[in-house]
């Protein structure tokens, strides 16, 4: 669905099958400019994935964290992804991205502070949060969908299963992932 999104939106060169599930280990990963990853807060990186992904990074690489959640009584899944993600990074922190960074006004303005996420889960799920990790430049390399979901919009979009607007919201803001990550 977001290939083809993005493909007729933007008139950027893709198709339905314009996607590859790739190891974070593979040398396949350089093929990529953007990479979506789901539930990060799972994530068990191995010396070598963290290598290849530093690699990935520093080739101008960019990641999207997406569809994980936590809050103040259980923040597992966001400390695990932290974890890792200081495997790739030891020099770099999480920071939060603010609603008037370029990544979310490069094609659409994106009004980030009043996204929905797709689901609202009393107990699991805290407030959204926009986070990011950068270069020396300031060039956000792996944005962080926290206690987020686009991809379950993306998903529901075709089957009229969520709010249309919340779902636009969704695939205008991967068309603004994708576009920063083919233009930084």
């Amino acid at each position: 669905m977001f290939p083809t999104s993005l493909g007729r939106l933007t008139l950027t060169d893709t198709d339905f099958n314009s996607f590859q599930i790739v190891d974070v280990d593979s040398k396949e990963l350089f093929n990529y400019p953007f990479v979506y990853m789901s539930e990060p807060g799972y994530l068990d990186l191995r010396p070598a994935d963290a290598k290849n992904l530093r690699e990935y990074f520093d080739r101008g690489g960019f990641m999207l964290m997406d569809d994980f959640r936590g809050n103040e009584f259980d923040n597992s899944q966001y400390e695990n992804m932290a974890l890792q993600m200081k495997k790739v990074f030891p020099d770099r922190e999480i920071r939060p991205i603010p609603a008037t960074h370029e990544v979310f006004h490069i094609f659409y303005d994106i009004d980030a502070q009043n996204m929905l996420p797709p689901y609202i889960m009393p107990g699991t799920s805290g407030p959204l949060q926009f986070l990011g990790i950068m270069d020396a430049k300031g060039t956000v390399q792996v944005m962080i969908d926290f206690n987020n979901d686009i991809s379950e919009y993306w998903q529901a979009l075709d089957v009229g299963s969520c709010s249309l607007h919340e779902a636009g919201t969704a695939v205008e803001l991967g068309v603004n992932y994708a576009l920063y990550a083919l233009t930084h």
